[in-house]
């Protein structure tokens, strides 16, 4: 879960409903908003509206291991079905950046309609 105003993530135990760990992203202000999780369950996306960024965390260490910038103010995402891409909505620029789960890296920029903020992922082979 994001904590929005204070740069971190709750990690949730889905059995007791209760905080387990807090891990500490981008810096004071980075404004997280969305979150999705691989399926394979190895790592969580967060995006991080005030750095243009994405973060990735390593859910086994609880730990982030990877930032990606990707364009301007990005708010929510979504990961592909067989987890090889992650989409992120970039309200500001009216894009989606396009990730790449296994180099972490960003490897297209779309053009969408105004004002994107989330991902219905549909298709089964992306």
């Amino acid at each position: 879960m994001a904590n929005q105003d204070d740069n971190t993530v709750s990690v949730v135990d889905t059995t007791t409903h209760g905080v387990v760990n807090t891990i500490v992203v981008g810096s004071m202000g980075s404004n997280l908003f969305g979150v999705a999780v691989t399926p394979d369950g190895l790592h969580a996306c967060v995006t991080n509206q005030a750095n243009s960024a994405v973060s990735v965390i390593d859910t086994a260490t609880q730990a982030v291991v990877n930032t990606i910038a990707v364009g301007s103010l990005p708010y929510g995402l979504a990961v592909t079905p067989y987890g090889l891409h992650a989409y992120v909505a970039n309200r500001n620029d009216n894009t989606a950046s396009v990730i790449d789960t296994a180099t972490h890296a960003v490897v297209n920029t779309i053009a969408v309609g105004s004002i994107p903020t989330s991902f219905g992922i549909l298709w089964a082979r992306t």
